[in-house]
């Protein structure tokens, strides 16, 4: 964010400093298709102590940017190198995983193995013999849950201490098996 009286010198200290981030993020490894302007918001500033319908103090202008890391050892680099560039506002900082696609076939196969183990003790329990499984369903496809922070971080003398934290995916089932 940038504040001025006057709305250019806002607006090109803005952008300025928006390209010294950039610039800081590619140079810090970032690929150009991980970077993104997601948001460019300029506003003028009142003073509503003030009388009249003229109480515009200044003009603030944001341009927010969003990095996709894919090294979650670089995060803390990545980020101070952005913070000394001029990053006055980190938001929404989260994590998540990339392609859960091999993660949900192990959850499915982890639920559905979960399934048979339950009903073999209730079989063995109720005297009966568990048979096959003759219905499978899935109920809810879990996605990973991304830990959620927001921060709002004062520069550091080495890179943002980051803890990547777990992500949890959840795969429900229902398998219904005959007994014999």
């Amino acid at each position: 964010d940038t504040f001025d009286e006057e709305v250019g010198p806002a607006l090109a200290e803005n952008n300025a400093k928006a390209s010294r981030i950039i610039d800081a993020l590619k140079a810090a490894g970032i690929a150009d298709a991980d970077v993104g302007t997601t948001g460019f918001n300029v506003s003028a500033q009142r003073d509503y102590r003030q009388e009249g319908p003229d109480n515009i103090v200044g003009f603030q202008v944001s341009n927010t940017v969003t990095v996709t890391m894919r090294d979650i050892d670089a995060v803390g680099d990545v980020l101070q190198a952005a913070l000394d560039a001029g990053a006055n506002n980190v938001h929404n900082f989260s994590m998540s995983v990339d392609d859960a696609d091999e993660l949900r076939q192990e959850a499915r196969v982890k639920a559905i193995e979960d399934a048979q183990e339950r009903a073999e003790v209730m079989a063995d329990a109720a005297g009966v013999t568990l048979g096959a499984a003759i219905s499978i369903s899935e109920s809810s496809v879990g996605v990973p849950t991304p830990t959620r922070v927001t921060l709002d971080i004062a520069r550091a003398e080495s890179g943002v201490p980051i803890e990547p934290g777990e992500l949890e995916l959840t795969v429900t089932v229902q398998v219904v098996f005959a007994i014999d």
